[in-house]
């Protein structure tokens, strides 16, 4: 489990940008002021900075909430003052805080569909595979084509079975272990 930090939410001054910390407040700012003025940082051409530099503004950090939290905690609820100040679509945050994990919402979705539309799921990848057969087949004749003497030679190799006794391609053991033949010749051999 993740230890309780403090944690504070900011925004900014005079932009609409909600954050949160789990260091000081002004090693944040820091943070932000070196990002936001040094062109060799990778966040320099975040729209923050750039609207902040184009209008000359300062950067300025006002707590809205000072809280214990964990770590995913604290994104959570960053995420909440950033539904609330609504700061995606009028601000600039960029991206969400906390994401309620959508990949586990979209597997279900993807199985919930499925379930409901199986047999249409069914037909759709039949007729992907029919279109798509000749052209398989093209490609693997042309493979073994290419490398015939390769596989002639790989399939020469004969093992011994150690079931029966009988000579086999050593591709082919487990298959030919499967057949009545071995089972049958094993069984009298295991009698005498």
């Amino acid at each position: 489990m993740d230890k309780l930090k403090k944690t504070i939410i900011y925004v900014m001054r005079s932009i609409n940008y909600i954050g949160s910390t789990q260091t000081s407040l002004r090693k944040r700012l820091h943070a932000h002021c070196g990002a936001c003025y040094n062109p060799n940082n990778k966040k320099y051409n975040m729209p923050v900075y750039k609207y902040i530099r184009k209008h000359n503004l300062g950067i300025e950090l006002i707590p809205i909430k000072v809280l214990f939290l964990s770590s995913k905690s604290a994104k959570m609820v960053e995420q909440y003052y950033i539904e609330q100040y609504n700061s995606i679509e009028n601000g600039f945050n960029c991206v969400n805080a906390y994401r309620y994990n959508k990949k586990a919402k979209q597997a279900t979705l993807a199985k919930s569909w499925y379930e409901r539309n199986k047999e249409l799921s069914k037909a759709r990848a039949n007729k992907r595979y029919k279109e798509k057969k000749g052209l398989i087949l093209k490609q693997e004749k042309a493979r073994r084509k290419k490398n015939w003497n390769k596989i002639k030679a790989r399939n020469s190799i004969k093992k011994k079975c150690n079931l029966c006794g009988c000579s086999v391609n050593q591709y082919g053991m487990n298959r030919h272990q499967q057949t009545d033949k071995c089972k049958r010749l094993s069984k009298t051999q295991n009698q005498d």
